[in-house]
């Protein structure tokens, strides 16, 4: 049997076993059968919204009145668009008093051990978000409701989420099947990406963008009064570092800051701190005397000099 699409590019499958039909009323089930199938690049779904490979094999067992299904399947390539979404529906196990019981389920009893990997070119976009998915999962089952198991991991790649005006970039994405299908656990991390000059504005500021003149002119004099117009100062300085706003351990909040340094000799080493919220800097010096022993000096924000000893612990 060949894909949807055509002998050359729909893939095939291909089944072979045996049937035993047993004595009994016409149309009745097959007593015993045993059928192998083969699926390779098999093109099982070819709709605008919805293309799936497959490849693997299965084996089915008829026997004593159940059905059973078991083997290993890849998905070579899947591409699903999702649409809209029905309308909530009550589960199978909920039962509402005063109406009358839903009628028995006429379903064939599946017994299902299939083992299915998603590959590496699964993609999923719908309802804002576009990614890959990677994993594997354990298809068992029936549970106590007839329903399939789904158990292994699932985990999204490149995935991004637009919604609410936001784009968001998916650091990290995780659904852990352990049931039913339509119950997964789910770990997902989602940041908005947000260009450099914004990211220095929220470490300075608090907020995205600057919202006045006198705001990016605070950036502004804030970055040229750390490295002034030396184009290369990465290559002169050994620190640069930007530390957003915090809170003291007394309940007050210190503004963010930015720190350049400089290594100037075996002992001696240098560096100038601003902060957003002071119209003067901090100048320290620090020079090793011993191993163990030190002077800090300070001026500027503040005058103090401080004589320093430390012991390392290997």
């Amino acid at each position: 049997v060949h894909g949807v699409v055509d002998k050359a590019q729909g893939g095939y499958a291909i089944a072979t076993g045996r049937l035993n039909w047993g004595q009994g009323a016409r149309n009745a089930h097959p007593s015993t059968s045993h059928l192998a199938l083969e699926l390779k690049g098999f093109q099982a779904a070819s709709k605008a919204d919805r293309r799936v490979r497959i490849s693997g094999e299965l084996l089915s067992q008829w026997q004593l009145q159940r059905l059973g299904l078991s083997g290993s399947l890849t998905v070579d390539k899947a591409d699903i668009t999702l649409g809209k979404m029905n309308a909530p529906s009550l589960g199978d196990d909920v039962v509402i008093k005063g109406l009358a019981a839903p009628a028995p389920s006429n379903s064939l009893p599946l017994n299902l051990d299939i083992n299915l990997s998603l590959g590496d070119a699964f993609k999923v976009s719908g309802f804002g978000l576009t990614t890959g998915l990677r994993g594997a999962l354990h298809i068992g089952g029936p549970d106590a409701f007839n329903q399939p198991r789904l158990n292994g991991e699932v985990n999204t790649v490149d995935a991004r989420y637009k919604a609410y005006g936001q784009d968001l970039l998916v650091k990290r994405g995780r659904l852990l099947f352990a049931g039913r299908p339509d119950t997964p656990q789910i770990d997902l991390l989602a940041v908005r990406a947000m260009p450099d000059s914004d990211k220095l504005s929220w470490l300075l500021l608090g907020h995205p963008g600057a919202r006045g003149g006198s705001e990016a002119a605070m950036i502004q004099n804030a970055i040229v009064g750390l490295v002034g117009d030396n184009q290369g100062f990465a290559d002169v300085v050994d620190e640069f570092s930007i530390e957003g706003e915090s809170r003291q351990t007394d309940g007050s909040t210190r503004a963010a800051q930015l720190t350049v340094g400089k290594q100037l000799g075996e002992r001696i080493y240098t560096s100038y701190t601003r902060s957003v919220a002071s119209i003067q800097g901090l100048l320290s010096i620090h020079l090793k005397l011993s191993n163990s022993l030190s002077v800090r000096a300070q001026t500027g924000e503040a005058n103090n000099v401080d004589l320093v000893w430390s012991r390392a612990y290997d």
